[in-house]
């Protein structure tokens, strides 16, 4: 999690340009919180799809302190193995 939308998108930018990203996205599916609401829901079975279907090992889901992901949502059993929190929300 992300204090906010800005910080993420930053680090994902700085991820992408150094191959970091690259890295990640070989070994798990990334999905990130998009911040309108309309996006959500796709982006949300993105997250559930790559889960269940098992091709890497599991997802990582990058999202914002006080938005969509972490309101509300259950992540239970293999949905969140951990949780990795940046900055001060």
């Amino acid at each position: 999690f992300f204090p906010s939308y800005g910080v993420m998108n930053s680090c994902i930018q700085h991820w992408k340009a150094t191959g970091i990203w690259a890295g990640l996205d070989a070994v798990k599916t990334c999905v990130v919180e998009p911040s309108n609401s309309e996006e959500f829901h796709a982006c949300y079975k993105e997250y559930n799809v790559a889960l269940q279907q098992g091709t890497k090992r599991g997802a990582a889901f990058f999202a914002v302190c006080r938005g969509k992901v972490s309101e509300g949502i259950d992540f239970a059993d293999k949905a969140c193995r951990g949780v990795v929190l940046t900055g001060i929300p």
